[in-house]
């Protein structure tokens, strides 16, 4: 019985061993170029809103809060922010720049519907304050 078990195992090994090697020839071959995923003009355009936006955001909040009359308040920054102009020019810049690196890692790991949601999320959130910073400011 000692002698059969001995067999199996030796062939058992000797199988396992033939399937190894035979896949060696395999690793070494190169595989071929995956093309990488980027950001297409959809995503870009979206992006390109978001900075108009922003940009137009940020100036008719500093028109809107130095009106004469003193009666607007901010409602979707917070109060630190938009009391410096530069924190809020800063706060323009890096709002977009993180939509678009949040957008260049869903592109890359091929999520494309929701970083065109993500891009033009921004854009349309904050045209809504944008149009309620002109209201204010009749």
């Amino acid at each position: 019985m000692k002698k059969f078990v001995t067999l199996v195992f030796s062939i058992l090994l000797a199988v396992i061993l033939m399937l190894l090697l035979s896949g060696i020839p395999a690793f070494s071959q190169q595989l071929p170029d995956v093309p990488k995923p980027h950001l297409d003009k959809i995503e870009w355009s979206m992006l390109a809103a978001d900075v108009a936006v922003r940009s137009m955001d940020t100036a008719t909040t500093r028109l809107a809060l130095t009106d004469s009359c003193h009666c607007y308040r901010e409602t979707s920054n917070a109060q630190w922010i938009v009391e410096s102009t530069p924190r809020l020019a800063v706060y323009g810049v890096a709002v977009p720049v993180f939509y678009w690196y949040i957008t260049r890692e869903l592109t890359i790991h091929h999520h494309t519907k929701l970083a065109h949601f993500t891009a033009g999320f921004d854009a349309v959130y904050d045209g809504v304050d944008v149009v309620n910073n002109f209201n204010e400011m009749k």
